[in-house]
């Protein structure tokens, strides 16, 4: 499925600042008498005499908390006091302010009347934060977004507001917050500014102030209104969002609600222009986190022209290049100047540029035509808006150097909408072969195993007759040998400017090295991050259980690959790498470990562990009913009980012996003894690596055709090409293509298998980059 993303351009003024401040000696910590940071409902007394609180609507009380009795907290100082408290109040790194009081889960108002809290450690409540504020309150309610007595709160790096283990719902959640309203009267004069490592954690949010998001996240789970909750409405124009880095999580489906925020001018890219809405974006994404809708921002760019591409100083290019960079803000036409002698590009203007290439665009790309090969080039853009007296804003002088070949294709122009790769280079759905190119869902090119740039191809080969067995795009009857063909409308010639090597980059997936001996002794090797996390990677050898039953071996040895690396019993429900399971370790450096997974997909747990055991150990592993024991031993007859734990799971399950190496650079090998399984098992010893992708390796080959229809194959010289599991350059001299005229070449195919003698062979997966065409010095 396509990532669902909706970038929306927008404008605002920027009319309140960073705000910041430091710890000093005079600011009034929220401690408690006894000093240990916490406001703990069960000590008295509390050290909040310095300032009182305001109740507007009752008498004044010590600063919060109140009595055990009430669930309000009130973050508050006399507004007829102004000089109360001039500096801020801070939740220091380290502490919690705990505001669960009473048997109202906590309610807490403020802070108001011009009060800072500057939050660098946590502030946690059951039910409602309310940060409402009247214009009364202000020295100049005529210009509220300046003024002094608007109140602030502050969140920095590491600081977090959430729930307690009794808030209403999810435990790790407050219920809500409402900024700048108190659902009684619309109190908008309030600032909350979140800065990068800072989190929010709520149900609900209700918004009438300015939330201005520089970092950090702000999560809400169930529902958000904006400025709407109370009989009189917080006015739009005094609601703002402001997102610059920061990253806003809200509920499923909550697009139409974010488009209705950005049309009503309450949520902002930070930084924007009026009418100058260059690149300043909203980012809508719905797929990222499933059920979630997050909101970041794509921030305004500086006047001058910024991020070019090719990179600053980038070398290998190619001599056909496509410049472009990012758009200044103001800009909206551009002065390129390019050249290959640095200082002349540094000292050309509009009116004199000696020696250098001069043009005007419209657009942020330039293309300088077809360069030298392996020579270096100067670039600088200047943007120019005729209307602005700042223009021009000249920019920086960037290279790159070109390199020594033609492009015939490195996948960097594909996207997933009308240039898709599988379009270009087709595949089973044209050719009937057992080749897939592209991912089934988007990215379909790859955007993460890459040679250079930032995509390659992905191919799926499937030399079986069946391709995409399991899923909707399955067909039987394909050939049994996997190609992907690119073909050109006009022949191409690949005999201009003395290239002499067609090469191609190529990544294959290493074959197992997961095995399993019965012996004696028994003997297994794996690779494999770990058996651990989410999912497994480990060697497994097995035999089928119905219902209860054990596992005891003696684990004789295991390599140390890892300190972690892990040899020894296991019970599992499926051969899937999150499946539920048990399984008793013995490890080279951190002892015997008794852990589990108790439903599919799910982190592991760890019940026990005892260090300073190494192998020779025994190990064993009892199901009876859904108790899972584990014990060890060091010698076979005197038992010790690592742990117990219940776990569901299902009565038919798969019992024997686990090895995973805990580094997937190196092969861990284990050997056991005393091998005994009770209960009802069925089946001879079977193993297979869990998790761990491996192609079993094929022979790779390029072919080429001309318009005439004259073709040639080359094969690659490694039989078992595909398993070679880094970056490979095969190139290929055009004197293997005898009997094809290179200067007509009409189509390309790549292919695994042997495309001559078809046989059924194996499946994995492939990636290609960087197809060239090279001058003969990269050739000999």
């Amino acid at each position: 499925m396509c990532s669902i993303k909706l970038c929306l351009s927008v404008s605002f003024v920027l009319v309140f600042g960073l705000a910041g401040s430091a710890i000093a000696q005079d600011i009034y910590y929220w401690t408690n008498a006894s000093g240990d940071g916490m406001w703990n409902r069960d000590t008295e007394p509390y050290n909040w005499g310095k300032t009182p609180a305001w109740n507007p609507d009752g008498p004044r009380t010590p600063c919060p908390p109140p009595s055990h009795d009430s669930g309000v907290v009130w973050i508050s100082r006399d507004p007829n006091v102004p000089t109360a408290l001039d500096t801020p109040l801070v939740i220091p790194a380290g502490y919690t302010a705990d505001c669960t009081y009473g048997e109202d889960y906590g309610t807490i108002y403020g802070p108001e009347w011009g009060l800072q809290l500057d939050i660098y450690g946590s502030l946690t409540y059951r039910w409602y934060l309310v940060l409402a504020q009247t214009p009364d309150g202000l020295i100049d309610p005529n210009n509220p977004d300046n003024d002094p007595n608007r109140s602030v709160i502050n969140m920095y790096s590491g600081s977090r507001i959430h729930g307690t283990e009794d808030s209403p719902g999810d435990p790790a959640r407050a219920e809500g917050i409402a900024l700048g309203t108190n659902w009684w009267e619309p109190w908008p004069y309030v600032t909350m500014n979140m800065y990068e490592g800072s989190e929010c954690l709520f149900n609900w949010a209700w918004i009438g102030g300015h939330l201005n998001m520089y970092g950090g996240t702000f999560d809400v789970l169930t529902g958000v209104n904006m400025g709407i909750g109370t009989p009189n409405n917080v006015p739009d124009e005094l609601i703002r969002v402001d997102i610059y880095e920061g990253k806003l999580i809200l509920p499923s489906d909550f697009t139409d609600e974010v488009e209705d925020w950005i049309n009503r001018g309450i949520l902002k890219a930070y930084g924007m222009t009026p009418g100058l809405p260059k690149n300043a974006q909203i980012v809508v994404d719905t797929v990222a986190i499933p059920d979630r809708t997050i909101v970041t921002a794509i921030p305004q760019s500086p006047p001058e022209a910024s991020e070019p591409n090719p990179a600053n100083d980038a070398t290998y290019m190619r001599i056909d290049p496509n410049l472009s960079w990012r758009t200044g803000r103001y800009a909206d036409k551009h002065d390129v100047y390019f050249g290959t002698n640095p200082n002349d590009v540094e000292n050309a203007s509009s009116v004199s540029h000696p020696n250098v290439m001069f043009t005007n665009v419209n657009v942020s790309s330039f293309e300088p035509g077809t360069l030298e090969f392996n020579t270096t080039y100067y670039w600088r853009i200047d943007e120019v808006n005729d209307l602005n007296p700042d223009s021009p804003w000249v920019g920086d002088v960037w290279s790159f150097t070109t390199g020594n070949f033609l492009v015939v294709d490195d996948f960097e122009d594909y996207d997933d909408f009308d240039n898709r790769i599988y379009s270009t280079w087709v595949d089973y759905f044209v050719n009937h072969t057992g080749m897939t190119v592209g991912h089934l869902e988007a990215p379909f090119a790859e955007q993460s195993i890459v040679h250079d740039g930032r995509q390659s191809m992905y191919m799926r080969y499937d030399n079986d007759g069946t391709v995409n067995e399991g899923t909707e795009l399955e067909q039987a009857g394909t050939l049994l040998y996997s190609e992907a063909q690119r073909s050109w409308e006009t022949p191409q010639d690949w005999t201009r400017r003395g290239v002499t090597s067609l090469t191609l980059w190529f990544r294959g997936i290493p074959a197992s090295v997961g095995s399993f001996t019965v012996g004696p002794p028994i003997t297994i090797t794996a690779g494999g991050a770990d058996i651990w996390g989410m999912a497994d990677e480990f060697h497994f050898a097995y035999k089928r259980l119905s219902s209860l039953g054990s596992i005891t071996a003696r684990v004789v040895s295991v390599t140390d690959t890892d300190p972690w690396a892990k040899a020894g019993v296991m019970i599992r429900e499926s051969l899937e790498p999150g499946a539920a399971h048990g399984a008793v370790v013995v490890t080279p450096g951190q002892g015997v470990t008794f852990q589990y997974r108790d439903e599919a997909g799910v982190d592991s747990q760890e019940v026990a562990a005892q260090a300073g055991i190494t192998a020779p150990h025994w190990v064993r592993l009892m199901r009876s009913g859904n108790t899972f024991t584990a014990d060890y031993s060091a010698n076979g007859s005197t038992w010790e009980t690592l742990g117990s734990m219940d776990m569901p799971m299902l009565a038919d399950t798969y019992i024997g012996l686990a090895l995973t190496s805990h580094n997937v650079n190196e092969t861990c090998t284990a050997e056991f003894s005393n091998v005994t399984i009770t209960g009802t098992v069925s089946g001879e010893w079977q193993s297979q690596d869990i998790g761990i992708e491996s192609n079993i390796g094929e022979p790779m080959y390029a072919v080429l055709e001309d318009s005439a229809g004259n073709s040639v194959i080359v094969t690659h010289p490694d039989p078992a090409a595909s398993a070679i599991g880094d970056w490979t350059e095969w190139n290929i001299p055009f004197t293997d293509f005898i009997g094809v005229n290179l200067s007509s070449v009409k189509a390309m195919y790549i292919g695994v298998g042997n495309r001559t003698t078809p046989q059924a062979g194996s499946a994995g997966d492939l990636y290609i980059d960087d197809i060239r065409l090279n001058l003969p010095s990269l050739a000999e």
